[in-house]
């Protein structure tokens, strides 16, 4: 389990509260008491509440102090452990006991490794040996050979003891580490799923895998390059961490190039130091980059190559691991799927594009009196919305409902829709129903519903007097809303069966004196600032 700093800050907190109560007390025994029981159960219950209230304090005000010193710690809970055990030892008083310091060796071990069994066995092998030749010594100092081998025998038996612990101890931690692994990198390619499918946009999708890839390996740097079948070569269409001025400067790679880079490095190659590669296209840009060591695997959907997503170091050289290469490799595969996914949506998307200005041009033709108008009114649609701050993907709508504003009036009569004299009250209500028409046409279609807005509310006035739903107001859609002004814009701009073409001035004080009764006022403000302040444009 991957502890993060608080979690960990409370584990370490009470594992230390834990073995610091219930080791200190044979040291107070020691120190103070003597060995009755009552002694022993009153200085193990002080040890409890003393030590618990220090640490309490301790890890309260300097909270970031018990992990900074945990190897400080750890040295001095070693050496409770050696001094209580040795005291109880000390209060046996028989030889036959010395067994008795196994205990915080192997303790030690199983808590710390290879630290805790060289300082546990260390100090209880020298307190064997210290204690045989006291035990040895008559007056003065005197060494009992056999006595000596018994605790050569005893300290064998401590780093026996401490090192089977430490053995087992370490196959249980590698084995749970390695199960770790496999299940942050089966969670790290879900999320990553996840994150690529959840649009069907290519760039975003593009991008989304950079990002996730440099995360879950830990990477400074990761490019995506695309297949461009007309010119059969690679083209950098997506990267992370790298700046922007030097990845433009990137140029193609070709197949042919880059089978023979596979043939020297692999399917997925890795190439310790880049920067010793000077006869490499775009070498000296990875010079400026300052990347080192590289890694690129390819991305395959059905047999066919899709492209390469590449990962880098910057200014260090780095040893990837067979796991790291595997989940690369998982990624790429993740990451085929959805570029798959989202070229596919994208040929979908240009070919119902394709369909609606085959509609536009339809209509054009039926009412020559507005060629050109739909076309006009959608570029400065666009401009206008995004100058009032509308997002790109709704944009993608908002063009969709210019182009169809009229396509309602598929069902108005050739009669009515040519006239070149003003219409009958009988016909105008004929030519209001176009609205209608449109959001008919439009809402059983998944894919243009969004764009519905347009076509069905262009006609509503911002005082309640429009049609067909006569709304007022912020009820009508701001796309509507900007669709208006931009509409009637055009309109006035151009000659009709019916009128001539009015003068910019006249249209501009049109616009100004219908702002709060048929246009939204901001809107207007926000257009005529289009018109007046980039007029070269419109």
């Amino acid at each position: 389990m991957v502890l993060d700093s608080e979690r960990r800050l409370a584990f370490e907190r009470e594992r230390l509260f834990f073995r610091m109560a219930l080791l200190i007390g044979p040291v107070l025994l020691y120190l103070e008491y003597g060995s009755s029981v009552f002694a022993l159960a009153l200085s193990i219950s002080v040890a409890i509440l003393g030590t618990s209230a220090l640490i309490w304090l301790a890890c309260k005000r300097l909270p970031e102090k018990i992990i900074q010193y945990q190897l400080h710690i750890r040295i001095v809970e070693i050496a409770l452990i050696f001094s209580g055990l040795f005291y109880l030892d000390r209060l046996i008083g028989t030889p036959e006991y010395d067994l008795i310091y196994i205990l915080p060796v192997t303790a030690a071990t199983a808590t710390h490794g290879r630290r805790g069994l060289l300082i546990t066995g260390g100090a209880a092998s020298l307190a064997v040996i210290a204690k045989r030749i006291l035990l040895a010594s008559v007056g003065t100092i005197q060494l009992d050979f056999a006595q000596m081998g018994d605790a050569l025998f005893y300290c064998l038996i401590f780093f026996a003891a401490g090192g089977f612990v430490s053995l087992v101890i370490a196959q249980r931690d590698g084995a749970e580490a390695k199960l770790q692994k496999q299940s942050e990198q089966s969670k790290a390619l879900v999320q990553t799923a996840s994150v690529i499918n959840s649009t069907l946009n290519l760039q975003e999708v593009l991008q989304a895998i950079c990002t996730t890839t440099a995360r879950v390996l830990n990477v400074p740097a990761v490019t995506i390059s695309l297949v461009d079948p007309q010119h059969d070569e690679l083209r950098l269409k997506a990267s992370y961490g790298l700046p922007d001025e030097l990845v433009q400067a990137l140029g193609p790679i070709s197949r042919k190039t880059l089978e023979e880079f596979s043939k020297t490095f692999g399917t997925t190659a890795i190439v310790p130091d880049i920067q010793e590669l000077k006869d490499l296209p775009n070498a000296e840009i990875y010079q400026k980059m300052n990347l080192r060591t590289t890694v690129g695997t390819r991305m395959m959907h059905e047999g066919a190559l899709l492209g390469r997503l590449n990962i880098a170091t910057i200014g260090e050289v780095r040893d990837f691991g067979a796991d790291e290469l595997e989940m690369l490799e998982g990624l790429a595969d993740q990451a085929a799927i959805a570029i798959s996914n989202a070229t596919l949506f994208e040929g979908i998307k240009q070919a119902y594009d394709a369909t609606l200005e085959g509609w536009v041009k339809a209509l054009d033709l039926r009412d020559r009196a507005t060629k050109g108008h739909t076309l006009r009114v959608t570029g400065m649609t666009i401009r206008l919305a995004r100058a009032m701050g509308v997002s790109e993907p709704d944009l993608v709508n908002i063009r969709r409902g210019a182009l169809l504003h009229d396509i309602g009036k598929i069902g108005i009569p050739d009669s009515i829709l040519g006239k070149k004299e003003s219409l009958t009250p009988e016909e105008w209500e004929m030519m209001h129903k176009h609205p209608e028409f449109a959001r008919t046409m439009l809402e059983s279609i998944e894919y243009l519903r969004p764009a519905i807005e347009i076509p069905y509310g262009h006609h509503e006035r911002w005082d309640g007097s429009g049609y067909p739903r006569g709304l007022r107001g912020e009820e009508i859609s701001l796309a509507a809303r900007i669709f208006a002004v931009v509409d009637v814009w055009d309109a006035l701009l151009s000659d009709r069966p019916y009128r001539k073409r009015w003068a910019q001035a006249e249209v501009l004080k049109h616009l100004q004196q219908e702002s709060g009764r048929q246009f939204d006022p901001k809107v207007v403000e926000s257009f005529l600032h289009i018109v007046l302040k980039e007029p070269a444009a419109t």
